[in-house]
């Protein structure tokens, strides 16, 4: 069996975050009247649902609630393996300098070995569904175990010409997706379709996004009326909360996936609030 490729990423700041030790540490809030709820500073991504508004007021600035366990313990990788969302086929060997499909792939492979390098436990969504949607890898099943099951799995997932964003989101209904991170790997999307992935952002906890210019690659789909342009497709994402970047094959042929990932981590994505009462 061939497993995709693998490459290094650069550890970045995943949306409301955090591990428990130096500034995340939980504040007693005592003095605002609630011993049993510890606290944390308001970081950009966390759910503002979690917004504790009497500590807020206590420590004059935005506080959230913590719980007691991580909720980014849990990140579901979603694979877009539709057919028409990537480039054609082309002679000789598929490669992700090639095919957008093996891009996908190997970004799905680098990025969910890295999380579980994290500590996070990972599952593969695609539109298939099946084990591939249901299995959960993690370290406690021992690092080499974890990472070997992970991406066998995306060894043997195909593109699919009857796949749909539907059925993704269908699949990720349930408190495994809403207490977790979501990372989805999209290619070619019409405005529908964006405005459908746009919408899973309130299902979760955060959400970050890899959208691939399908057309920069050999053998890339005719422009059509359907597809959006992956610049606008990044805009509704982010508009809607997700962290989300274009992914492009460069000239040199060369397609870097740390790149990407890096730069999830730099950008804002949603516009930040200015105050507390923003969030209400």
């Amino acid at each position: 069996m061939v497993t995709p490729r693998v490459d290094s990423l650069t550890p970045i700041r995943i949306p409301g975050e955090w591990s428990g030790s130096g500034e995340s540490r939980p504040r007693s809030i005592a003095a605002a009247g609630e011993e049993d709820v510890t606290v944390r500073p308001y970081q950009r991504g966390d759910d503002r649902r979690r917004v504790h508004w009497r500590a807020s007021a206590h420590h004059a600035e935005l506080m959230v609630r913590r719980e007691e366990q991580p909720w980014q313990s849990r990140a579901t990788l979603v694979l877009d393996n539709r057919a028409s969302a990537h480039s054609g086929r082309v002679q000789g060997r598929q490669t992700p300098e090639t095919s957008s499909w093996e891009l996908a792939v190997s970004a799905a492979a680098s990025i969910g070995s890295h999380l579980l390098s994290r500590g996070y436990s990972v599952r593969l969504v695609t539109d298939e569904g099946g084990s591939t949607s249901t299995a959960w890898h993690d370290r406690s099943e021992g690092w080499g175990s974890a990472e070997g099951q992970l991406l066998q799995a995306l060894a043997t997932v195909d593109v699919a010409e009857r796949a749909s964003i539907g059925t993704i989101r269908s699949l990720l209904r349930g408190a495994a997706t809403s207490s977790g991170l979501v990372v989805a790997v999209l290619g070619a999307m019409t405005s529908d379709e964006v405005t459908s992935m746009a919408r899973l952002r309130h299902d979760t906890a955060a959400a970050l996004g890899l959208v691939l210019d399908v057309g920069a690659w050999p053998g890339g789909r005719p422009v059509r009326a359907g597809p959006v342009p992956p610049e606008a497709a990044v805009t509704t994402l982010r508009a809607a909360g997700w962290n989300s970047v274009v992914v492009a094959r460069g000239e040199t042929d060369v397609i870097d996936v740390g790149t990407a990932w890096a730069q999830l981590g730099e950008i804002a994505g949603v516009a930040e609030p200015t105050s507390m009462a923003a969030l209400r």
